[in-house]
């Protein structure tokens, strides 16, 4: 052999699998460091963190639920002393909806802010104590319990809600809507 030739290079023993001895590497572009993977890590964990603590949690729902019902509550009365005619909350094992007394009868109120809304599954109502499904007596029929408000905004109902988690037990969260005789709606944790 010549001084200047040189062996030729050995053979992969994965011909056309691609192995390093393969690839046209230069000395720069040998991967990843060390450094840029911790923090590709680091970022991803970041990112993770953020999702878990922007979701809502259990009673964060349940809180939500009950603000929206007092809400509607609140302007179903007010529906009733502006237009002058009775208007109704019904409050169901599955959700609730809103009616107003149209030509002698009960009407459901359409539009978005009376449309019927569906409890979440993991919430259950109770009425004054008595559950809305009609387990227990001084529920109306079906298991329906209606709350009226006059068109002076006045109810001659007035009932105590109390929202719970499905498996809320002694100590489980709840959230409570007091409707008092005059109209007026209150919150309670």
């Amino acid at each position: 052999m010549a001084p200047d030739a040189r062996p030729a290079p050995a053979a992969s023993p994965y011909v056309g699998s691609g192995a390093r001895s393969d690839w046209p590497v230069s000395a720069g572009q040998a991967g990843f460091t060390l450094v840029e993977l911790m923090v590709v890590l680091a970022i991803m964990g970041l990112a993770a963190a953020a999702v878990v603590l922007t979701m809502p949690s259990q009673d964060q729902n349940m809180r939500q639920e009950a603000d929206r019902l007092a809400v509607r509550l609140a302007a179903v009365r007010d529906l009733a002393v502006v237009e002058g005619r009775g208007t109704a909350a019904v409050i169901s094992p599955s959700g609730y909806w809103f009616e107003q007394r149209t030509r002698g009868e009960w009407q459901m109120l359409h539009g978005r802010a009376f449309a019927q809304h569906d409890w979440p599954q993991d919430i259950r109502i109770v009425v004054d104590g008595a559950r809305s499904d009609g387990s227990v007596s001084g529920v109306s029929e079906g298991g329906q319990t209606r709350i009226l408000f006059s068109r002076l905004g006045t109810t001659p109902t007035p009932q105590s809600l109390t929202m719970l988690t499905a498996s809320a037990d002694a100590e489980g969260a709840r959230e409570n809507i007091h409707i008092g005789a005059s109209g007026e709606i209150s919150r309670a944790r």
